[in-house]
């Protein structure tokens, strides 16, 4: 089961995979489960006593644990019902985090999204079990920008910024506008919903930045439209295992900024966009260069050769069949 009220994102990358799992190996739905945090819940509650059933009965099979976090980020930050919506049985965090991590203890491989959590896989309790970076994948086609003939942005209007995700802590959205009020000169869409959306909204009246700020949410199709608008993508996340809205924002000809997590510092070497470590630097960072000598062509064809959602598929089914799972 997915979380049905996001876009983008895990929402679409854990359909994408079961759907391309499924198709490789040739069975039907009912066939075929694919574990993640997202199992076994209820309109009313997480199963956490499903969960570790499911659990015990794959247990006397070779099975996989996708990491999109590692296990220390899991233990701390979890948050089920924020993030996702779900109400749970317990509020304690760690009570949260037991399926994940007992799931992740009784796997025989470990599947890391990023290199990013593969290191803190080398840093958690489970630093000893095996595990292989498949970086998460999206439908490339479905982002590619046609429109690649001019980085500069139309004439009388702001240039657009976009923040894509959800307004949890764990995103920092507050930074958004502490960005905004120094980069006088674009406009920001902040596209997702969340527990902060109400402060971020009274915060942006008090700021005076009405008339520059712009709150969003919609299907996929809205998403993308939002995107190919915009001018680049920022992130002020200081927390992603992966970060798929950034793929599918470079995948939809935008630079971006954010900090060090996820697959950005990978990204940022070869010039799609720019990482940096603190605060001070995310608000006063340059952006103009960025913008002007990103090339949109480059930067899709990378993303579909690396990051495609095939590409997961197959990966991830090769080292399956390894286990004759």
């Amino acid at each position: 089961m997915t979380p049905q009220n996001q876009v983008g994102g895990a929402s679409n990358y854990i359909m994408n995979i079961k759907e391309g799992l499924q198709r490789l190996a040739k069975v039907n739905n009912d066939d075929f489960r694919l574990i993640t945090p997202y199992n076994f819940v209820s309109k009313k509650k997480i199963g956490f006593l499903q969960y570790s059933n499911a659990i015990r009965k794959l247990v006397k099979k070779d099975f996989f644990v996708h990491s999109n976090s590692g296990a220390g980020f899991l233990l701390n930050k979890i948050d089920l019902e924020t993030v996702h919506h779900i109400p749970p049985i317990f509020k304690d965090h760690f009570i949260h985090a037991l399926p994940a991590l007992y799931s992740t203890y009784k796997a025989n491989e470990l599947i890391a999204v990023s290199e990013f959590t593969s290191k803190q896989i080398g840093e958690s309790i489970f630093r000893s079990k095996n595990h292989t970076i498949i970086h998460n994948g999206i439908d490339t086609n479905f982002f590619k920008n046609n429109d690649i003939k001019s980085n500069t942005p139309k004439s009388n209007r702001y240039k657009t910024a976009i923040f894509v995700g959800n307004l949890v802590n764990r995103k920092q959205p507050w930074l958004l506008l502490d960005w905004l009020l120094v980069n006088k000169d674009f406009r920001l869409i902040i596209f997702g919903e969340g527990p902060l959306k109400i402060p971020l909204s009274i915060w942006t009246k008090k700021l005076k930045l009405n008339n520059r700020v712009n709150f969003m949410s919609g299907d996929n199709h809205k998403l993308r439209n939002m995107l190919w608008e915009s001018d680049i993508f920022i992130s002020p996340s200081e927390m992603e295992g992966f970060g798929i809205a950034l793929i599918e924002a470079v995948a939809s000809g935008l630079p971006f900024l954010s900090f060090e997590t996820g697959i950005s510092p990978k990204l940022a070497k070869i010039g799609l966009g720019a990482t940096v470590k603190n605060i001070e630097t995310f608000r006063n960072f340059d952006i103009n260069e960025l913008i002007s000598n990103f090339d949109k062509e480059d930067a899709w064809s990378h993303i579909n050769q690396n990051y495609s959602i095939d590409n997961c598929v197959n990966k991830t089914y090769e080292l399956y069949k390894k286990f004759d799972v």
